[in-house]
């Protein structure tokens, strides 16, 4: 768990040093890019060099969970709950290391996506929040999935706003962070969208968060404040 802790302390300052920060250049990615398909990873309760050949988890799938499973339901805990359980997710024991470190503290719930070797992990806790944590996932192939899923959802209902698009590095590995505001139609709450994502075909983690955030003040052309 010592490596899912660090690199979910990394992700987590990234999304609170992104809400100040401005968008900034792309930086190059010069890291040499390994076939995709099969990678080489080790479970949660396996011992350091213990490694398998797995198959990536389907970025379809992982886009899904976070859009159908967390900005559909608006995060809400119950709401989350349920389309998990209805999925087939399986529920972890809450005391589990992995469970503890994904909520950091926080009530909530966690599961997991069945079918996958790699891990896939549905969080949601109380207050709006919800998370979808994927290992062992090919980041820009999830990444396409997830803008095809979002177009589709801004399609069917609600406002999408890109916010910001910046590459971090984190952990020796460059990684894509975008951000948008989300509200549904005839909704009043927007939701802060924050995904990132590996920049080679080398598999890692992806995390993908949803929180409520404060609306911002917006005009009509005749001045008077939008609704």
């Amino acid at each position: 768990m010592g490596a899912i802790r660090r690199l979910s302390a990394a992700l987590a300052a990234a999304w609170m040093a992104a809400a100040a920060a401005q968008d900034s250049e792309p930086v190059a990615q010069t890291q040499p890019v390994s076939p995709p398909g099969v990678i080489q990873a080790r479970t949660l309760d396996q011992p350091p060099g213990v490694v398998y050949a797995i198959a990536p988890p389907a970025p379809e799938a992982v886009a899904r969970a976070f859009v159908e499973g967390c900005i559909v339901h608006e995060g809400d805990l119950t709401a989350v709950v349920d389309w998990a359980i209805s999925e087939g997710y399986l529920p972890r024991d809450p005391l589990s290391s992995e469970a503890q470190t994904l909520l950091d503290g926080r009530a909530g719930s966690v599961f997991l996506m069945p079918g996958n070797a790699a891990p896939v992990y549905l969080v949601a806790m109380s207050g709006g929040r919800c998370i979808v944590w994927a290992e062992g996932a090919v980041g820009p192939a999830t990444h396409q999935a997830l803008l095809r899923a979002l177009g589709e959802l801004a399609g069917r209902t609600g406002r999408l706003e890109k916010t910001l698009e910046r590459h971090i590095e984190r952990g020796g590995t460059w990684r894509r962070q975008l951000q948008w505001r989300y509200r549904r139609a005839g909704g009043y709450q927007d939701f802060g969208i924050d995904a990132v994502t590996t920049l080679t075909e080398q598999p890692g983690v992806q995390a993908f968060h949803l929180a409520p955030v404060a609306r911002t003040s917006r005009y009509d052309p005749d001045g008077m404040p939008a609704r």
